[in-house]
This record gives structure tokens, sequence and C-alpha cells, in this order.
């Protein structure tokens, strides 16, 4: 009876110890799978930091833009309230477009990461157009160029939305 006993507490012990291994493995498996989400949540909390600043110059360059063509001016520079400060907020929003972009693994082989490293991609060399056309293009041109940006800056918000949905 002492003999049995000591095998009844060791199958014991083997299965806690059996369960406890599946639910560590179980555990880091979830979280493992989950890498991709929490990276693009990390970017997208970077790009929603300074999305306010960005969309506001893009507003301003708008209501710039139709100041112009009103005027038939040849350039929009002029009709900013302050360009310097618009030029200046996407300025600072593209130095900072880094902080997004490095949250995310670039050989990530998850779509939902790869969707967020080319729309940040596509929204930085959107954000540099738009500066140099700002300062040297005409009204439709860079009109036709703001609503370039704001698509690119649109597939940005619907990756952090996707993330978001998937967290």
């Amino acid at each position: 009876m002492h003999f049995g006993g000591i095998l009844s507490q060791r199958r014991s012990r083997i299965w806690v110890g059996v369960i406890v291994f599946v639910a560590i493995a179980a555990g880091l498996t979830w979280w493992k799978s989950g890498e991709d989400v929490r990276r693009v949540n990390a970017a997208c909390d970077a790009w929603l930091q300074d999305r306010n600043m960005l969309r506001n110059a893009l507003l301003e360059t708008d209501e710039a833009i139709g100041r112009a063509e009103a005027d038939h001016a040849a350039r929009i520079g002029p009709y900013y309230n302050d360009r310097d400060e618009t030029v200046g907020q996407l300025a600072t929003w593209y130095m900072r477009g880094g902080d997004a972009t490095k949250n995310l693994n670039r050989d990530s082989e998850s779509s939902l990461e790869r969707a967020a490293q080319s729309s940040l991609a596509e929204s930085e060399g959107g954000v540099a157009t738009l500066v140099s056309y700002v300062k040297s293009q005409e009204p439709q041109v860079v009109a036709d160029w703001l609503t370039e940006v704001s698509a690119r800056f649109q597939g940005m918000d619907d990756v952090c939305l996707a993330a978001a949905r998937r967290s």
C-alpha cells in the first residue's frame, strides 16, 4: 500500500508537470502569435500622436490652394496663413515618421506588419513631395498631390484600425 501511494503521488506530479508545461507552451504560442499586432499597434500609437498636427497642415494647405486659385496665382506659398509653420509641421512629422517605423520588424512575414511598413513609407514619401510642391508648384499640382497624400494617410489609418480589431 505504501508503494502504491508513492506511485499515485508520482503520477499526480507528472500530470501536474504536463499540465503546467502545456499551459506555458500555449501561453508562449499565443504571445508569439500576437507580436506583429503589438508592433503595429505601437507604430499606430506613434502615428496617431502626430496625426492632428499633420491633418492641420493639410487643412491649411487646402485653404491656401483655395485662396491661390481664387486669385489665379502661380504659387500657393503667399496664400498660407503661416507657410513656415505649416511646412515646419510637415517636416516635423516627416522626421518623426521614423518613430512609428522603428516599432516594426522589417523581416516580418505578417501581412499586417508589411501593410503598416508600406503605408508609413508611402505617407513619408507623400509628405516629402508635398513639402517640395508647396515651395515650387502651381495650385492645381499641389491640390492633386494633396488628394494623393490624404489617400496615403487613410491607408495608414486603415492599417491601424485592422490592428486594433485584431488585438
